[in-house]
C-alpha cells in the first residue's frame, strides 16, 4: 500500500468517535391506573412527574434505585388523587428530593397527609425546598443545560364548580429542550383546556403530549389538541382499568391531530429521548 495511504488509514483509525449528542430522555412508566414519568436533562439532572397508585410504590422505589445517583432535583405532584401521589412518599424516601411542587388543594386524604410529614420533615431539615404552583407565580426551572420546566397551571382564582375541582386544577407544566417540548397535563379537563387556551394558545405547542386524565372523555377537547399539535401523545392507563379509559372519542382525536399514540396499558414504559430537534420513542414493558 501506498505509504502516505496507510498513513492516513492509520490516523483515522486513530481518531475517537464523535461525541454523542446530548439528549433528555423521558419515561412514563407503566404504574397501573395512575401517572408517573421520570426525566433524565442532557446533563443528568433528575424530574419526578406524579408517582403512581399506592400498589405501585414498590416497583417505583426500585426503578428509581437503578437511575439516581442522589436527590431527585425537581419533584412535581400534579393533584392530590392517590393515583397520582400512591408512589410519592416511597419515591421520596429512595434518595430525598431538592424541591417539591404541588398546588397544595384541599383534599382530605390520610396519604396526603402522611406525604406532607414527610416534605416537613426534609423542608426543615434544610435538604428541600417546598414550592405551591400558581401559574404566572411560580418561577420556571432552569435545569442549567437548556432544559426548562415551566408551569402553566393552575392559576389564581382557582377553577370551582367544575366537575372535578381537583382534576381541574391540576398542575400542567411544560418541559422544553430546545425545538422540542413535552406537556404534561396531570388529570386536567376541559375548564383547565379552556382557560390554558384562553391564556394564549401558542404556549401550549408540544413534540409529546401527556395525555390528561389516563385519555378519559372530560378532556383532550379537539381545539385543545388543535393549539398542543402533538407529534406523540402517551396515555398512562391500566389494563382493564374500571374506568374504561382512554376513551375511544379521545384515541380518535389524537390521530385526527396526527400525533402517534402510545399506552402504558398495551406498551407499557414509553421512553422518548430527543437531542432537541428530533425525537426517538421505546416501548420498555412493564416495570420490573
Amino acid at each position: 500500500m501506498n505509504p502516505a495511504l496507510l498513513a492516513a488509514a492509520a490516523l483515522l483509525a486513530a481518531s475517537p468517535a464523535a461525541p454523542a449528542e446530548p439528549r433528555l430522555e423521558v419515561s412514563f412508566l407503566a404504574v397501573g391506573q395512575g401517572d408517573a414519568a421520570f426525566a433524565v436533562t442532557p446533563s443528568g439532572r433528575t424530574l419526578l412527574v406524579d408517582a403512581g397508585p399506592p400498589e405501585a410504590a414498590g416497583s417505583l422505589a426500585r426503578h428509581l434505585r437503578t437511575r439516581l445517583a442522589g436527590p431527585i432535583d425537581v419533584v412535581v405532584l400534579s393533584h392530590p388523587h392517590a393515583d397520582h401521589l400512591g408512589g410519592m412518599r416511597a419515591a421520596l424516601s429512595v434518595a430525598g428530593a431538592r424541591h417539591f411542587y404541588d398546588p397544595v388543594l384541599d383534599h382530605p386524604s390520610p396519604l396526603l397527609a402522611d406525604l406532607y410529614r414527610l416534605v416537613g420533615r426534609l423542608s426543615r431539615g434544610g435538604s428541600l425546598v417546598a414550592h405551591r404552583v400558581r401559574a404566572g407565580v411560580t418561577a420556571p426551572v432552569d435545569f442549567g443545560d437548556g432544559a426548562r420546566l415551566e408551569f402553566l397551571a393552575p392559576e389564581e382564582p382557582l377553577l370551582s364548580g367544575t366537575r372535578s375541582d381537583l382534576n381541574a386544577n391540576s398542575v400542567v407544566c411544560l418541559l422544553r429542550y430546545r425545538e422540542v417540548a413535552v406537556l404534561f397535563t396531570g388529570d386536567s379537563e376541559r375548564p383547565t383546556e379552556a382557560r390554558l387556551l384562553a391564556a394564549g394558545s401558542g404556549r401550549l405547542r408540544a413534540t409529546v403530549l401527556k395525555v390528561s386524565h389516563h385519555g378519559s372523555r372530560y378532556g383532550s377537547r379537539a381545539s385543545f389538541l388543535r393549539a398542543v399539535e402533538p407529534r406523540v401523545a402517551v396515555v398512562s392507563a391500566g389494563s382493564g382499568n374500571r374506568y374504561g379509559a382512554p376513551s375511544e372519542s379521545v384515541l380518535d382525536r389524537l390521530e385526527r391531530a396526527g400525533a402517534r399514540v402510545y399506552r402504558t396499558d398495551r406498551d407499557g414504559t414509553v421512553r422518548v429521548s430527543t437531542d432537541g430537534r428530533t425525537v426517538s420513542v421505546e416501548t420498555l414493558g412493564p416495570l420490573p
